[in-house]
């Protein structure tokens, strides 16, 4: 009778702490497929029109622009070789 009780219990532990495993296991995988899907999906919401591009580059071209107008005008009289014009 000792025999057939502590092999119970220790059968009934073994199928505890697998079903536990595989349950901490889809919890995990739910979780990261989760973050996935909302990372996803917030990169699809809040993604930059046509337009936005459009204007952000522009100001990018106009900021560089600037930049080497204020370079090229800063060595027009010093002795420095002007390499933009």
């Amino acid at each position: 009778m000792k025999y057939f009780t502590s092999h119970t219990l220790r059968h009934c532990h073994d199928v505890r702490v697998k079903y536990e495993g595989t349950m901490r296991t889809i919890y995990t995988l739910a979780g990261v497929l989760v973050v996935f899907v909302v990372v996803l999906w917030a990169k699809r919401v809040f993604r930059e029109s046509d337009k936005e591009r459009a204007i952000r580059i522009q100001k990018r071209n106009d900021y560089l622009y600037t930049k080497m107008r204020m370079f090229n005008h800063a060595n027009d009289g010093s002795d420095r070789v002007n390499l933009y014009g």
